[in-house]
């Protein structure tokens, strides 16, 4: 015990002795590193990402690290993400009943320009020592800042620098050493992505190696390798609407076996990108499956084409609530790029042909197919401004039944539109209502 004891105050030195930061299962590896696939919120932990993410999390985590008698470690995660800016709110504990490390983070992250995210976190750890021979406890706080780079959509770096007031404080430096991270990841075809990193840590250099592939629009799979710590770590995740299940494993050479497990809810369906495995034209065929009219199927029915997402199928079910049957040029106004609209012709038919009214100008007419044209090329003429997809639906529909009333109240719920799509927005509405 006395020897158990000697240790204990000498890891203190040191915050974090166990070197067990993220637990996640999709994290892979037991340490923070800039650059994960974001398919899931279990994995936001560079807070320059958090941005990416539209939806509102909540994460619950637990794992048995490297199965040793006693050693815990678990979080909790909550956080919001809109496309522009997001935030979290983390706590993390790990340990064995007489040493325990607690850690709690806030953190937000912004997207000022599409290509360049901007993060930071003001971190507080609280190390524990209960035994007959040494009580004590420590206290202390520090800071983390990150960037992440997307030149162009299959390829990012990202930067995060931990324990920033570790550079500044003597205090600060004896208690944590000031880690930074380096990761690039590129992602050749849809939902899959390839990343690396390199940890600058106290014990040196950690260079790792993972893969993500969505190999189901429900189903995640992770795959990793770390050189120094001669380790490997294999993540399975299944995903149902506003649920997700994870479950990790990771292997270390001397340690041993670490499992792992967490759960995600979301209060919005979590897309995942399913791999494309083929066009209409390539290897796999599908000529076997039974084609929906895209025009008069249900909800179950567009829930169950394997290559559109959940964001897709929200979209063409309000379009077609708002303005009737869709077209091919509707699908690239709300959001579907051409190589999306061509998979997606391997499993509907029934498009419009044409497109909506663009003629611009007061209402005219009476009846409801004259209000639904000027609500039609409202929402093209919005989606043409830059306005998103998503609202531009919503302010189409919502303004031809309250008019600029309605409008400004739901402006009012739109923290992240810039004033100049504001301004844009008015004006448009204004030559209609």
């Amino acid at each position: 015990m006395q020897l158990l004891a000697s240790i204990t105050v000498a890891v203190m030195v040191q915050v974090m002795a166990f070197e067990y930061r993220e637990n996640a299962p999709l994290m892979l590896f037991p340490y923070s590193r800039s650059q994960t696939a974001c398919s899931l919120p279990e994995t936001m932990a560079n807070p320059a990402v958090l941005p990416v993410l539209d939806n509102t999390y909540f994460v619950f985590s637990g794992s048995h690290p490297y199965t040793l008698g006693g050693l815990f470690s678990s979080t909790m995660r909550a956080g919001h993400g809109s496309g522009l800016w997001g935030a979290q709110a983390m706590w993390t504990r790990t340990g064995i009943d007489v040493y325990s490390e607690d850690t709690v983070e806030v953190s937000a992250g912004v997207r000022p320009v599409k290509y360049i995210s901007f993060g930071a976190g003001v971190q507080y750890y609280h190390l524990s020592v209960a035994m007959k021979e040494i009580e004590r406890a420590v206290d202390h706080w520090n800071m983390k800042l990150s960037l992440r780079i997307t030149p162009v959509r299959w390829l990012s770096i990202s930067f995060m620098q931990e324990g920033v007031m570790s550079y500044v404080l003597d205090s600060s430096r004896k208690l944590q050493f000031p880690e930074w991270s380096l990761g690039a990841a590129v992602r050749p075809v849809r939902g899959f992505e390839i990343n690396w990193n390199i940890n600058s840590t106290a014990f040196g250099y950690v260079n790792t190696l993972a893969a993500s592939a969505n190999l189901m629009k429900f189903l995640v799979l992770g795959l990793g390798y770390s050189k120094e710590t001669t380790s490997y770590a294999v993540s399975l995740s299944a995903v149902y609407r506003h649920i997700a299940v994870s479950y990790g494993l990771r292997y270390h050479t001397h340690l041993g076996m670490t499992h792992s497990v967490s759960l995600t809810l979301g209060l919005k369906s979590m897309e995942v990108e399913p791999v494309s495995y083929g066009k209409r034209h390539g290897a796999i065929s599908t000529g076997d499956v039974k084609k929906i009219d895209i025009n008069a199927c249900g909800e179950d029915e567009l829930d169950r084409v394997p290559v559109l997402s959940p964001l897709y199928r929200d979209r063409i079910i309000q379009y077609r609530r708002v303005f009737g049957p869709l077209s091919p040029k509707a699908l690239t106004q709300i959001g579907m790029s051409r190589s999306e609209i061509d998979d997606l012709l391997d499993y509907v038919y029934g498009l419009e042909e044409g497109n909506s009214c663009s003629t611009g100008g007061k209402r005219w007419g009476n009846g409801k197919k004259a209000l639904r044209n000027v609500e039609k090329d409202l929402f093209v003429r919005l989606v043409e401004a830059g306005i998103p997809a998503g609202l531009s639906l919503d302010i189409a529909e919502k303004t031809s039944s309250g008019g600029m009333e309605e409008l400004n109240r739901l402006l009012e719920l739109q923290d992240d539109l810039s004033p100049s799509q504001r301004r844009r927005i008015l004006s448009l509405c204004r030559e209609y209502y």
